[in-house]
C-alpha cells in the first residue's frame, strides 16, 4: 500500500509540541504540589516542576491558568523548610519572567 508515515500527534502533544506532554505535566506536577505533606517530596516535586518550565515556557500559561501561583505562595509560607522556598521562588522567577515577556 502507499501509504506514508506521518508524524505522531499523540498525547504527548500535537506535531508542533504545543499542547498536551509538558503542558500536561506541569499540571499534574503542580496539582500533586498541593496534596503532599512530605516537604522532601514537595521538594523534588518542585524541582521537576521548575525543571519543565524551563524546557518549555510554553507551558507556564497553563501552569498559571491551572493555579500554580496559589500553590508557590503556598510553599513559600513553610519557613521551616528553606529548600522548598528557595525552589519556590525559582519557580515563581520563571513565571514572572516569562509570563512578562510579550
Amino acid at each position: 500500500s502507499g501509504a506514508s508515515a506521518a508524524p505522531s500527534t499523540s498525547s504527548r502533544g500535537g506535531a508542533n509540541g504545543t499542547s498536551g506532554g509538558a503542558n500536561d505535566s506541569a499540571f499534574l506536577l503542580g496539582s500533586g504540589l498541593e496534596e503532599t505533606g512530605n516537604p522532601v517530596l514537595a521538594l523534588w516535586t518542585l524541582r521537576a516542576l521548575t525543571l519543565i518550565l524551563e524546557l518549555r515556557p510554553a507551558s507556564i500559561d497553563q501552569a498559571i491558568t491551572k493555579g500554580l501561583v496559589k500553590v508557590l505562595v503556598k510553599c513559600l509560607q513553610s519557613p521551616e523548610y528553606a529548600d522548598l522556598i528557595e525552589q519556590a521562588l525559582q519557580a515563581s522567577a520563571l513565571l514572572a519572567q516569562e509570563h512578562s515577556n510579550p
